[in-house]
C-alpha cells in the first residue's frame, strides 16, 4: 500500500471530520481495496477525491461497494478516471443506493450516451445528490436525452455541469423541455456544447415558464446576437434568473454591453426589492 493511502487512513481514523485528498497518487486496485475496506465504516471522511488514478474497473467496483454501505460522505471526485460507460454504468448502482452523497465529479471519464443513460435512470431513484459534475464527457445528443429523462423525476438535483460534451441543438431542446418541467435545477453549465441560435433560443423560451434556474452559463457556443437576443424578454419577464452567460466572440460587443447593463439594473432592482420589505 502506498504511503499516501496510509496517511489518508491515518487522518480517517483520527476521529474529526476530515476531507481526503488522494488525486492523482498513482493508486492501484490494490490500493483501492485498502482504501475501500476502511471508508465503508468510516465516519469522518466527508469528502474524498481520487480522481486521475490508476485503478481500473476492478478498482471501481470495490469503491462502489463501500460507497453504498458509508453513511456519512457527502462529496466524492472522480474525474480524470478512463472508466468509460461500464464504469458510469457500474457507479449508477451506487448512486441508486447512496443516501447521504450531495457531490459527485464524474468529469473527464469518457462517460458516453450509454453510460448517461444509466446514470439518468439512476437519477431517477436518488434521493441525496445535489451537485453532478459530468463535463469532458462524450454524452452527446442522445446521452443529455436520457439524462434528462431521468432529471424530470428527480426533485433533488440543483447543479449539472455539462460543459463540453457536444450536445448541440438537439440536446440544448431536451435541457429546454426539461427546464419547463423541473422545478429543482438552478444552475447549469453549457460551455463548449455546439449549441447555435436555434438552441439557444429554445433555452430562452423554456425560462419564460422556468422559476427555479438561477444561472444558465452558455459560453463559448456559436449562438450570435440572434440567438443571445430572445434573453432580453427572459430579463423581463423571469424574476428568479439573474446570471446568463455568453462569452462567444459571434455575439457582439455592443449587445454583450447592453445585456450585462440590463442584467445589473435588474440585480439593482431586485435588492432594493428585498431592502424595502426588510424594512
Amino acid at each position: 500500500m502506498g504511503g499516501k493511502v496510509g496517511k489518508a487512513l491515518e487522518l480517517m481514523n483520527a476521529g474529526v471530520q476530515v476531507e481526503i485528498d488522494l488525486d492523482s497518487q498513482d493508486l492501484n486496485n490494490k490500493d483501492i481495496a485498502k482504501f475501500s475496506e476502511a471508508l465503508k465504516t468510516n465516519k469522518t471522511a466527508y469528502v474524498v477525491r481520487l480522481g486521475g488514478n490508476k485503478f481500473d474497473i476492478e478498482g471501481l467496483k470495490l469503491l462502489t461497494d463501500s460507497i453504498t454501505v458509508n453513511k456519512h460522505l457527502k462529496r466524492l471526485y472522480l474525474d480524470n478516471s478512463k472508466f468509460g460507460d461500464e464504469g458510469a454504468e457500474m457507479f449508477a448502482d451506487a448512486i441508486k443506493r447512496s443516501s447521504t452523497l450531495g457531490v459527485i465529479n464524474l468529469s473527464n471519464c469518457e462517460i458516453g450516451p450509454a453510460g448517461a443513460k444509466a446514470i439518468g435512470q439512476a437519477l431517477t431513484l436518488n434521493k441525496a445528490l445535489h451537485t453532478l459534475y459530468l463535463s469532458d464527457n462524450k454524452i452527446g445528443k442522445d446521452g443529455v436525452k436520457a439524462l434528462a429523462e431521468g432529471l424530470l423525476i428527480n426533485k433533488k438535483l440543483k447543479v449539472l455541469v455539462l460543459d463540453r460534451n457536444k450536445i448541440g441543438n438537439s440536446g440544448a431542446a431536451a435541457l429546454a423541455d426539461l427546464l419547463t418541467k423541473t422545478t429543482t435545477i438552478e444552475q447549469l453549465f453549457l460551455i463548449r456544447n455546439n449549441i447555435t441560435s436555434k438552441g439557444s433560443a429554445k433555452l430562452a423560451e423554456s425560462l419564460m415558464t422556468n422559476r427555479s434556474l438561477k444561472l444558465l452559463n452558455l459560453d463559448h457556443n456559436d449562438i450570435g446576437d440572434e440567438g443571445a437576443r430572445p434573453f432580453m424578454q427572459v430579463l423581463r419577464e423571469n424574476d428568479v434568473v439573474n446570471k446568463i452567460e455568453f462569452d462567444d466572440k459571434t455575439v457582439s460587443e455592443d449587445w454583450k454591453r447592453e445585456f450585462k447593463m440590463r442584467l445589473q439594473r435588474k440585480g439593482d432592482v431586485e435588492r432594493l426589492e428585498k431592502s424595502e420589505q426588510i424594512a
